[in-house]
C-alpha cells in the first residue's frame, strides 16, 4: 500500500517514509500545544508536492483559512500558496458523521488521498441521539476509520482528551475508552516547562513495543516546529511499535496559519 509522505523529515524517517493510505491519524494534547497547526502544516506540505487533500477546519472555518493563508503569502502568484489553493478541498459546511462519510467520498472521486477533520468536538451522531455521548463517539470513530481502510485514504482528526489522562500521563480520548483501537496512528503532543518545547509521541497500534518520543522546539513567530534531540527516547510505555530513530533533525515546512489563541490547539 502506498505511503504519503509528510514532508516533515522526522516523522518521514520515523514512520519509514510516510504515513500509509488507508490509516486512521489521531492527533492529541493540551490546549496551544500546536496539534492543529502541525496537522494542517503536513497537509499544506503535501498539497506544495502535488498531492490532493482535504481539510474539513470545522473548529475554524474555511474563511479563516484562506485569510491567514493570504496573511502568510500576501502575492497572488507565490508559488506555495498555488499549489495549496489548486491540491486543497476545503468543506466546513457539515458536521454530522453522515455527511462526513459523504464528503469523504466525494473527496475520494476528485483523487484526494489525505483529509484533515478538525476537530472531534464540532462532530455530531443525529442517527444516535437516544445514546451516550460515549457510545456516539465510538461509532463516529468506527465510521470513518472503515470508511478510511475501504477508500485508501488517510484520515487525520483532532482529538480531545481529558483532564485526568494528562495527570496521569496517558493517551487517550474523552468520552471514547476504546480509541486506542480505532486509530492506526497517533500523535500526541505535551508542552514541557519551556513554552516553546514540545514532546511529541509517535505510536503506531496493534504492535507490542514501546512508542518513540521526539522533542521539538516550537516558534510563535515563524509557526515552525524543530527537532532539538539527537535521538527519539523511549515514550510512554504501552503496546506500540519501536521504530527507528529520526537521520534527520529539521521540522521541513514553512510558516503555518496563524490560528486564533484558542484554536491553535
Amino acid at each position: 500500500i502506498e505511503k504519503l509522505p509528510t514532508y516533515v523529515v522526522w516523522i518521514d524517517s520515523t514512520l519509514d517514509g510516510g504515513i500509509k493510505l488507508g490509516n486512521f491519524v489521531f492527533w492529541s494534547g493540551k490546549k496551544e500545544t500546536g496539534k492543529t497547526t502541525m496537522a494542517i502544516q503536513i497537509h499544506e506540505n503535501m498539497a506544495m508536492n502535488g498531492h490532493k487533500v482535504g481539510v474539513l477546519p470545522l473548529e475554524f472555518g474555511t474563511q479563516h483559512y484562506l485569510e491567514s493563508l493570504d496573511e502568510r503569502y500576501p502575492h497572488s502568484d507565490n508559488h506555495k500558496k498555488v499549489a495549496i489553493l489548486e491540491n486543497m478541498a476545503l468543506e466546513d459546511r457539515f458536521n454530522d458523521i453522515a455527511d462526513i462519510e459523504k464528503t469523504l467520498r466525494d473527496f475520494h472521486k476528485k483523487g484526494i488521498k489525505s483529509v484533515l477533520v478538525d476537530s472531534q468536538l464540532r462532530l455530531t451522531n443525529a442517527g444516535m441521539a437516544n445514546t451516550t455521548k460515549a457510545e456516539r463517539t465510538a461509532d463516529i470513530f468506527s465510521r470513518i476509520g472503515i470508511i478510511a481502510q475501504k477508500l485508501l485514504m488517510t484520515v487525520h482528526i483532532i482529538v480531545q482528551t481529558s483532564k485526568a489522562d494528562h495527570d496521569s500521563e496517558e493517551i487517550s480520548v474523552k468520552w471514547c475508552i476504546d480509541a486506542d483501537h480505532e486509530a492506526s496512528i497517533w500523535f500526541h503532543l505535551k508542552k514541557q516547562k519551556s513554552n516553546e518545547l514540545r514532546d511529541v509521541v509517535i505510536a503506531k497500534n496493534k504492535q507490542n513495543s514501546k512508542r518513540p518520543l521526539v522533542t521539538v522546539k516550537f516558534n510563535p513567530v515563524t509557526k515552525e516546529f524543530k527537532k532539538v534531540n539527537d535521538e527519539t527516547k523511549e515514550g510512554i510505555p504501552v503496546i506500540y511499535e519501536q521504530s527507528k530513530k529520526p537521520k534527520v533533525s529539521e521540522f521541513n515546512g514553512g510558516n503555518d496559519p496563524v490560528l486564533p489563541k484558542d484554536q491553535n490547539s
